[in-house]
């Protein structure tokens, strides 16, 4: 797996994976950003990620009778998610990243309810992952790993005078302590490590 970096001009060492990324060049956009490499993720309407369900997901749900809604803050429209981003940090020569979402995923069936919030996207491990808090039928349970990631392109652009954070083709599966949790709240055995979850993006203000 290799981050595509899409700043500056030069090669840059991308050691969380043992690779070297040839930089790509924003032409469209003529932009090329002077700072430090590490900033702040903010708050800011305009920070989201997005992630849209694949239909090995979303069959799997419907075999089971899980109806899926989202929490919070974050909005599910023909089968697109939207997370606000509220935080975190970056440092775009490394590719380090640890962003904080609000709002989360709804998962009911029968008398049972599964709340994910809080979404953290994070490889501060060398593991691409994404977090959550889980809550059963109003009980806190835990904080786990929910989400392995594979991450396509990780890159900066600008809107308006303002820098903004890329991360694109992410593709997200099932780890396999979510399938421990969801099985055992639903009474099931059906969901696996590795079930396609979808594709993300995040695009984030930084600082």
């Amino acid at each position: 797996m290799q981050f595509s970096f899409t700043h500056g001009n030069t090669n840059l060492t991308n050691f969380i994976f043992g690779t070297i990324s040839r930089l790509g060049f924003l032409n469209d956009l003529n932009y090329q950003l002077e700072r430090p490499s590490s900033f702040d993720i903010i708050n800011s309407p305009r920070g989201e990620t997005q992630v849209a369900f694949s239909s090995d997901l979303t069959n799997a749900l419907s075999s089971l009778n899980v109806e899926v809604e989202g929490f919070g803050s974050t909005d599910i429209e023909l089968g697109v998610a939207d997370f606000r981003i509220t935080g975190g940090a970056a440092d775009i020569d490394t590719g380090k990243v640890d962003i904080i979402h609000d709002g989360g995923l709804t998962l009911k069936a029968g008398e049972a309810t599964v709340n994910l919030t809080d979404f953290i996207v994070t490889n501060l491990d060398n593991n691409p992952v994404i977090t959550g808090a889980v809550i059963v039928n109003d009980d806190l349970v835990t904080r786990a790993p929910l989400f392995d990631l594979q991450i396509g392109s990780l890159g900066t652009s600008n809107l308006a005078g303002n820098p903004i954070l890329n991360i694109d083709n992410i593709q997200a599966t099932l780890t396999n302590d979510a399938a421990n949790l969801l099985n055992q709240a639903f009474g099931v055995s059906a969901f696996t490590q590795g079930l396609d979850i979808g594709t993300a993006e995040v695009e984030a203000l930084l600082r």
